[in-house]
């Protein structure tokens, strides 16, 4: 992260800057490393010049313009979890506030209508593999036995049928007459008997139940001369239509089954037809398809963390029971550790933004602290409110864990404020050594920053352009008048002469002049700029709001430019 932040902050070497009401700091980027040997050039009235006028020098130097804007502080990634399915809550494995990892197994429910659908589509499974295995592998010995022995009862089944039938059109033989005769004389042969019993009974007045018994087997014997009879008279005139139709019927069923057998006889001996094997692969990959839905519904009953985060919201215990929809998530899960800031963007302003540009959180309810940022994404649909158009915007927090420092290194000036009064910065800011020469106070270490939370308002500074190495004048210093922009330059012999120069870059305190002047020059300030004057720091060039120039030896303030700036300083 400090490589992308190098070329705007530079490395962060320094402690970090903190800022009171009266002073915020308003770190946008570092400048390349002042020596001790660091001087300071204080936009004073010149020697040379007369008691009633303000002068400039044409410095080499680093001038940008800002972009202030406000947010909100959120989670770069929030997700409410809840359970596709209905149950009872079987276990809870996390803790409200805990942290957890992608993939975690956060809860559970008991879902048998789940659990058995997916036992049911992994057997389904598992039968269409196995019959494909198989057309795959061709026949076994025991399976070609198996259907050869079909075969060969099928046939014999077909024999038996025809046989059937082949004997109800050929009539009863001799014997079969015979024998049918014989059982309807032996029958009547069976009632004589038991008449004659009964008569004995009744003549010696036997007991009532012994002739009720004769009189019963003399009704059993008559029904039985009446089958007999009935047999006899089935042989003698011929088979029913219904026993033929019967018959035939058998047959049918019969040569039906046998064909079949051969078929499958013929099926096991040739084994499977590409087609075949391809919709048996279709039925497998169906039985996949059932089996993954049911796993789908199995994962419905299991909350498991799309990311790393921690716990915020925690709603179930084990033994709740979980219906269909609600109002409330079971788990809430979000990234503390990875922020963003939510902001809002005026239409003048958004033509200074862009993805990947950088700056600084700064979130007043921790003390002021000051945050890496980038912006991450640049919304472009308008929301107008009583006439004001504005658009959304987010920016992504660099490193949560620490606060920015703001070092001194090439690259960009820093501006800083310094309070009205002209006091000292608080404690742990780098502060100007009016009238040594020498370079800022190193700064004291500060205390650890306390992280910031979703929820928080945050004020952003962005670089909206900058300039380096490039010709620079205080913005009083130029006039525009009809298109033409011109300062009046101090010659050598005291006279003023108005000189028409090309600008680029400014801010509310400088201004980049591109070409018509050269390093070194002295350019004379309006009237209208105030006069030094003593502010009671110890210094009387200091005046509160007016920028003070340090560079690195010999004058001119190449790059290692700081500016302090009072009130109303660069920030727009």
């Amino acid at each position: 992260m400090a490589t992308e932040l190098d070329q705007l902050l530079g490395e962060f070497n320094r402690p970090v800057w903190r800022a009171r009401p009266v002073a915020i700091v308003a770190a946008l980027a570092v400048i390349g490393a002042i020596t001790a040997g660091a001087y300071y050039t204080l936009l004073r009235p010149s020697e040379s010049a007369t008691p009633d006028r303000q002068t400039a020098t044409v410095t080499r130097g680093a001038i940008t313009t800002n972009v202030s804007l406000s947010g909100s502080i959120a989670a770069q990634s929030t997700s409410d979890l809840t359970f596709a399915e209905t149950g009872t809550v079987s276990k809870v494995n996390v803790t409200l506030g805990q942290e957890v990892s992608t993939g975690d197994v956060l809860a559970e429910l008991d879902s048998p209508a789940a659990r058995d659908g997916l036992r049911q589509a992994e057997l389904n499974l598992q039968a269409a593999q196995i019959t494909l295995t198989k057309m795959l592998e061709g026949a076994t010995p025991a399976d070609k036995a198996a259907a050869e022995q079909s075969v060969v009862q099928a046939t014999t089944t077909l024999k038996q049928a025809e046989d059937a039938l082949k004997k109800l059109h050929a009539g009863p033989t001799t014997s079969e007459l015979l024998a049918a005769q014989q059982a309807v004389l032996t029958a009547k042969g069976q009632v004589t008997t038991a008449e004659a019993n009964l008569d004995k009974l009744e003549d010696a007045k036997g007991p009532g139940g012994e002739i009720n018994a004769a009189k019963t087997s003399i009704q059993a014997a008559k029904l039985g001369v009446a089958e007999a009879q009935a047999k006899l008279a089935d042989l003698t005139n011929g088979p029913h239509a219904i026993d033929v139709q019967s018959a035939q019927s058998a047959i049918t069923a019969a040569k039906s089954g046998l064909a079949a057998a051969i078929a499958k006889r013929d099926e096991v001996l040739k084994g499977a037809e590409p087609s075949d094997i391809a919709l048996q692969r279709n039925t497998v990959a169906k039985a996949q398809l059932a089996v993954d839905a049911a796993r789908e519904t199995m994962a419905g009953a299991t909350l498991v963390a799309p990311f790393d985060g921690k716990v915020a919201e925690l709603n179930i215990k084990v033994g709740d029971a979980i219906g269909a929809g609600g109002d409330t998530a079971p788990i809430t899960l979000h990234t503390p550790n990875s922020l963003k800031i939510e902001l809002t963007v005026g239409d003048t302003d958004y033509q200074d933004l862009e993805v990947g540009q950088k700056g600084f959180a700064t979130v007043s309810s921790l003390d002021n602290a000051s945050f890496p940022i980038e912006i991450e994404s640049i919304g472009t649909l308008p929301s107008t409110n009583q006439g004001v158009v504005t658009y959304k915007a987010t920016a992504r927090i660099l490193d949560v864990g620490s606060a920015a420092v703001a070092g001194i290194n090439s690259g960009a000036p820093v501006q800083v404020q310094i309070s009205p009064d002209g006091s000292a910065p608080p404690s742990g800011r780098p502060e100007a050594q009016p009238g040594t020469g020498g370079p800022p106070a190193a700064a004291s270490t500060p205390e650890a920053k306390p992280t910031p939370l979703p929820g928080m308002q945050a004020q952003v500074t962005l670089v909206a352009d900058q300039r380096l190495d490039v010709l620079t004048l205080p913005l009083a210093a130029v006039t525009r008048l009809a298109g033409q922009s011109t300062v009046q330059v101090l010659k050598d012999d005291g006279s003023v002469e108005t000189v028409p120069v090309v600008t680029g870059l400014s801010n509310n305190r400088a201004i980049e002049i591109v070409s018509g002047l050269e390093e070194g020059q002295t350019v004379v300030l309006p009237q209208a700029t105030p006069s030094s004057s003593d502010d009671g720091g110890g210094n009387g060039d200091i005046v509160s709001g007016q920028p003070i120039t340090i560079g690195p030896g010999g004058g001119g303030g190449g790059p290692g430019r700081i500016e302090f700036f009072g009130p109303g300083g660069a920030t727009r």
